[in-house]
């Protein structure tokens, strides 16, 4: 069992990040790579680790401008963009205006649009202001946490929402994240706000700003349950990329209450 939750864990690394690891997909069965939802969080964190880690090593080195755009490119490196194709190939679905199979065949498509275009643009450059605000506020916690929270919105929405086909990795994660996979990962995203709470912030609100977070991530969940009749991978990719420029929105409203 323990060796299952570690490849189960290492595989959420694979899957999330590009960093390799010796777990590849073919060695768990559709039901065990499903369990890897439960450590999303966890490799959030991990992320979050990573870019803080750079902020502190180059902080006396570059202005803030320059550093915030260091750790959005950092973010996006250490994921390969994999989320952005999933929004990009989303905005385009919505913006086509056809029926609900149309969506999910143009969600299939290898090419991008002008709103897809649009939609990745409007988000990196969100996140880099959000990120560069948080930096020059010293609110540095609202970056070291917000993969966390977005890939616990991820979790959310995998739990409550349906599958909109009956192929693919999101599927797969629909079908098989049970109460167990939910519970666990709630646990672990708690677990790390909790010591971020205790030893970084002091700040109630960071709990606030999740809980958000997760609300906004039910909403998108219906939403897009209604536009394309159930949740894909690619929906998936959308939800994460809106879910950490809205914790990050949040932590920056709230820090001034």
């Amino acid at each position: 069992m323990k060796y299952k939750f570690i490849k189960h864990f290492f595989y959420a690394l694979n899957f999330l990040t590009i960093i390799p690891l010796p777990c590849k997909k073919q060695e768990l069965s559709i039901e065990e790579l499903s369990k890897s939802s439960i450590f999303f969080p966890l490799v959030g964190f991990i992320k979050g680790i990573l870019i803080i880690s750079l902020f502190f090593l180059l902080k006396n080195v570059f202005s803030i401008k320059v550093l915030s755009f260091m750790l959005v490119l950092f973010h996006l490196s250490i994921d390969g963009g994999f989320h952005l194709d999933g929004l990009s190939d989303t905005f385009d679905a919505i913006a086509s205006r056809a029926s609900k199979e149309r969506k999910l065949q143009i969600m299939k498509e290898s090419t991008v649009g002008p709103i897809g275009v649009v939609a990745i643009v409007m988000v990196i450059l969100l996140k880099y202001l959000l990120i560069y605000d948080c930096l020059e506020k010293g609110h540095i916690i609202g970056v070291f946490l917000f993969s966390v929270a977005s890939e616990s919105a991820v979790v959310s929405a995998i739990f409550i929402g349906k599958s909109a086909k009956n192929e693919g990795l999101g599927n797969i994660f629909i079908t098989y994240t049970g109460i167990k996979e939910f519970i666990f990962s709630m646990f672990i995203t708690l677990i790390i706000f909790c010591l971020s709470y205790i030893l970084l912030s002091q700040q109630i609100k960071i709990f606030i700003s999740l809980l958000l977070t997760i609300v906004f991530a039910i909403f998108l969940t219906k939403l897009f349950t209604n536009l394309f009749g159930g949740l894909t991978g690619d929906t998936l990719g959308a939800l994460c990329e809106l879910s950490e420029i809205l914790f990050l929105i949040f932590i920056l409203y709230f820090k001034n209450w």
